[in-house]
């Protein structure tokens, strides 16, 4: 057997074993600690504890061993999860879903596919009205309307108004237009736009892949600019749009990274996740982004609004924003809270901006107004405690009236029946002393018309007395009592009956003589339903 031929050579065995030839085998003497056919194998491995986690292969070496991991893991025991969202694959604001050795993008409104690159044509079902041209956009459409139209779908009807003439450019009337951050409207001639101070516009330098995104309006030239503040870098490709020179500048006390807040000043921080912002993120474009949003325009109608930013002092993570009013129009102190909530609020929701969907915290401040003491309540409420306390009183005050009369009429008592038949007394046979006939009795009154007085008991005894005391005083005739024609009603009192008219005769006061014991009672029988004449029978 020649030499070429042998089993045996340097790499046979390995860790260094030796290697013997048997003419169709071989056998490898292994050092201590290794074993196995070609000494690969150390006897005490550290891949006897299977180290390697979610499938990965352990490949040993003495003390020390390594892993080969599957797709999606890696790490030295392949514990940990590939990120396969880094780099972001999503586009047009789309949030990535990370998985084992997968990812999912999902889409902002108006964008679909994989990665999020096919803008939705919201044009597709012709939603503008009367002939208008449909111009698809983000999330949404506009409608040019034709002449004499306006609306969003161009369903209002407003006449055929004056043209405008703007930027060296004929508008017809109710026709909008965007000017960098603003949006303008002709109204019959005269140009009407919010009042959003946009700033420098940040734009992509020449030979900057993806420039036409970020262009400049108007034939404007980008500039080179060294003060950028970069909060993703590289930012060197990004510069600023020319601006004329009768751009004005706006003098404000209302700035970021400032103590100072009024009635028309507020701050807003924004705290980003650096590594879900776009590479080449600078404040400037933060800024940007808020000027430029639709809400932010809707803020500016009457008022002009000032958005300013700056990287935090107290966080380098963090933009601070500055928002004001011009202090020369005053607005209200509810203008500028509005504004921040409108902001803030945006933010919070879904929407295409790749930078705003790395904030994750936003914090507010505001100056603090009092609200003014508000006295209508408290008023209305003790008007209308005077007037419950009144209408209480009226009804107690009409209720016991209403008793009143009732009961004065449940007084009345019922008629009884009175006995005006006298016992008749004896005849006088003999002739009346002429005495009798004392002025005395001539002046006692003739009972009046038929009424009825009713009197307590105790009135009716002091009339008894007073005639007593006139009788008395004469002193010609024995003194007799005489009763009334009465009768007794209910609750004690005495009514007395009097009878008048020109037809009866009335009746007297008892007559006394001084030859009878008994009164001379007078009789009158009152006979109204027959007419006939009133009798006076005495006795």
């Amino acid at each position: 057997m020649s030499l070429g031929e042998s089993q045996c050579d340097a790499t046979t065995c390995s860790n260094g074993g030796t290697c013997y030839d048997h003419g169709d085998t071989f056998r490898c003497a292994c050092p201590p600690g290794w074993g196995g056919s070609t000494c690969n194998t150390a006897k005490n491995s550290t891949c006897a504890s299977s180290p390697c986690l979610n499938g990965g292969t352990c490949v040993g070496g003495g003390d020390t061993f390594t892993c080969i991991c599957k797709d999606g893991w890696e790490g030295p025991t392949c514990a940990q999860n590939i990120n396969d969202c880094n780099p972001h694959p999503c586009y047009n604001g789309g949030i990535c879903v990370d998985g084992v050795n997968w990812f999912r993008c999902e889409c902002a409104p108006g964008f679909a596919g994989p990665d999020c690159r096919i803008n939705i044509d919201e044009c597709q079902s012709s939603p503008c009205a009367y002939g208008a041209t449909c111009v698809d956009e983000i999330n949404g459409f506009r409608c040019v309307c034709p002449l004499g139209r306006t609306g969003s779908q161009c369903q209002e009807f407003i006449g055929i108004g004056k043209t405008c003439h703007y930027a060296g450019l004929q508008f017809p009337h109710g026709s909008r237009w965007e000017e960098e951050c603003n949006t303008c409207q002709c109204v019959n001639g005269k140009v009407e736009c919010t009042k959003v101070v946009c700033g420098r516009q940040p734009c992509l330098l020449p030979g900057t892949p993806g420039r036409e995104l970020h262009s400049c309006s108007g034939g404007r030239e980008c500039l080179e600019h060294n003060f950028l503040t970069c909060l993703c870098p590289p930012c060197h490709q990004w510069g600023f749009c020319s601006s004329p020179d009768s751009t004005p500048i706006i003098q404000t006390k209302c700035e970021p990274n400032s103590v100072y807040l009024d009635k028309s000043c507020a701050r807003i921080t924004l705290i980003f996740n650096r590594d879900k912002l776009p590479t080449g993120t600078t404040v400037e474009n933060v800024c940007s982004e808020l000027r430029y949003m639709p809400a932010t325009r809707n803020l500016a109608k009457d008022h002009t609004l000032l958005v300013l930013c700056d990287l935090s002092y107290k966080n380098q993570d963090a933009v601070e924003v500055a928002i004001s009013f011009q202090q020369d129009e005053q607005p209200n102190h509810s203008q500028i809270q509005e504004a921040a909530s409108t902001i803030v609020s945006t933010l919070s929701k879904r929407h295409n901006s790749t930078v705003m969907l790395a904030v994750i915290e936003v914090k507010v401040e505001m100056q603090v107004v009092s609200q003014p003491v508000d006295y209508l309540v408290p008023v209305l409420c003790v008007v209308l405690c005077i007037l419950w306390v009144f209408c209480v009183i009226v009804c107690v005050w009409w209720t016991r009236k209403r008793r009143k009369e009732r009961e004065r009429r449940e007084r009345v008592p019922v008629e009884e029946s009175v006995n005006n038949q006298w016992e008749p007394l004896r005849p006088v046979t003999r002739p009346q002393h002429k005495d009798n006939r004392d002025a005395q009795y001539e002046r006692t009154k003739l009972m009046g018309s038929p009424d009825r007085t009713c009197t307590s008991g105790e009135d009716e005894e002091e009339m008894e007395e007073e005639e007593l005391e006139l009788v008395e005083e004469e002193g010609k005739f024995p003194i007799q009592k005489y009763s009334k024609p009465a009768a007794r009603a209910k609750n004690g009192l005495i009514c007395t009956m009097r009878s008048s008219g020109s037809s009866s005769p009335s009746l007297k006061a008892p007559y006394w003589t001084g030859f009878s014991p008994k009164d001379n009672n007078c009789k009158n029988v009152n006979n109204a339903s027959t007419g006939q004449e009133h009798k006076e029978h005495c006795v």
